[in-house]
């Protein structure tokens, strides 16, 4: 590494709270990290067990290596307040929070650093991770990859609505972008819970730059999370934590500035993240395996999130409409909402291929959701003519967008030499993004 280049002081920030059995760990790998000039802020959240005396004999180690120390030790008021008074005391030109209880590569610092020294245009990163069971070292490891692309412009919905993991510690920030003054006001310290609705929203709320650093640098503690999964057995419980999350994303919304995000935004980000809430339900009552007694559950989830689309969107769908279908629908709904790409000039939907398997599997409860905002024309070659026509790419006007559902190979093919015959280029040929592109406005 280019000397001039780690002159860059990076603040790592760990909050510990009885971790004894992992926070060893956690130091050794700071203290095997490729970039020197590093500062550590431990924060001591009132621990019980023999968390304080870790911390004490990794200073000495901290120092040793080269690396300047700061250690806060509080009474136990949770991670919200120790994530708080850690960010606060960082002094480093960059900054990132970990937690305790899981374990760093050697380049988390180096990579994120060293690119943000050559490339001032950007203000954070976002790596990959792994996650890993630390008492069974033999087990598979599983790579999370993130899914969105350097400099993405919504990072703030994309967060709220779950489109990227939401873990703090997969950022690395230039002190200089966001002034600490947004944390001090931003992380609900009255409240109990995860500090990650503090952290994040001021940090993509800025409108910063973001790069992707495409290596897990990160190895996250899989014996830890499952030990969380146990306090959610229940469906009301998993509400119960979900109502808590969307309380701290209110707050940390509310405490925006206004020159950052105006009013009319702000009740646009509450209402995707309690669409989000309201969605994570439905999932949970159907999918989440953790969940016990999710059965009994499954038609309010459903109800509480149509209830919610039919209140604040042009939508009106009923439950008997979509029996049978509801994971389907759910998917569909989750991409048409809060659509980052929509088309105001679109005035007529042509849904191509009506008649076969993957149109009647989504045309259903599709319909309303288009009927809502467009004309809807049905194609098919085995149509009837009058409910479903024939194909006529020739009669395609500009304000036109044709859905193509089959899927074979061949068929897709010959849809796309008609429309580029008819000089037609407003296609779309997956489901997922038909929901995109035709969006739900308030």
């Amino acid at each position: 590494m280019k000397k001039q280049i780690e002159i860059a002081k990076a603040s790592i920030v760990v909050t510990c709270y009885n971790k004894e059995k992992y926070i060893a760990g956690m130091f050794d790998s700071i203290l095997a990290q490729k970039w020197n000039n590093i500062e550590v802020v431990m924060v001591n959240d009132g621990s019980t067990d023999r968390t304080g005396e870790i911390i004490a004999e990794y200073r000495t180690k901290f120092e040793k290596r080269g690396y300047s120390v700061v250690v806060i030790s509080q009474k136990n008021s949770g991670v919200i307040t120790a994530a708080k008074n850690g960010l606060l005391a960082c002094t480093g030109d960059y900054f990132c929070i970990v937690d305790a209880d899981d374990k760093l590569a050697p380049e988390y610092v180096s990579l994120p650093v060293s690119f943000l020294e050559r490339h001032k245009k950007f203000d954070y990163t976002m790596c990959n991770f792994n996650e890993m069971d630390f008492n069974n070292p033999k087990q598979e490891i599983m790579n999370y990859k993130i899914n969105i692309q350097d400099g993405e412009k919504n990072m703030l919905s994309c967060y709220l609505l779950s489109k990227i993991f939401n873990m703090p510690w997969l950022y690395m920030v230039r002190s200089s972008y966001i002034n600490k003054d947004f944390f001090e006001k931003s992380y609900g310290t009255k409240s109990k819970g995860t500090h990650e609705p503090g952290f994040n929203i001021p940090l993509m709320a800025l409108g910063g730059k973001v790069k992707i650093i495409d290596k897990p640098l990160y190895l996250w503690n899989k014996t830890i999370d499952l030990g969380r999964h146990s306090y959610f057995a229940k469906y009301k419980d998993q509400e119960k934590h979900l109502v808590k999350y969307h309380r701290l994303i209110k707050f940390a919304i509310d405490s925006l500035p206004s020159k950052i995000v105006t009013e009319k935004q702000k009740e646009m980000f509450i209402l995707q993240a309690k669409f989000k809430k309201l969605m994570a339900l439905f999932n949970h009552s159907t999918n989440d395996r953790f969940i016990l007694d999710k059965d009994l559950y499954k038609k309010e989830a459903l109800r509480n999130l149509l209830r919610f689309t039919n209140k604040h969107f042009r939508i009106q769908v009923k439950t008997k409409g979509i029996n049978g279908r509801e994971n389907y629908f759910v998917y569909l709904l989750g991409n048409m909402l809060f659509a980052d790409k929509k088309s105001e000039s679109v005035k007529r939907v042509i849904c191509y291929g009506a008649e076969g398997k993957i149109a009647k599997q989504w045309l259903p409860f599709m319909q309303p959701l288009i009927r809502a905002r467009f004309q809807i024309e049905l194609w098919d070659k085995n149509g009837d003519g009058k409910n479903v026509k024939i194909p006529n790419f020739k009669a395609l006007k500009k304000n036109d967008v044709v859905f193509v559902f089959p899927v074979k190979k061949e068929v897709v093919r010959e849809v796309k030499k008609e429309l580029k015959n008819a000089g037609f280029k407003n296609a779309v040929f997956k489901v997922s993004d038909m929901a995109k592109f035709l969006g739900a406005p308030k």
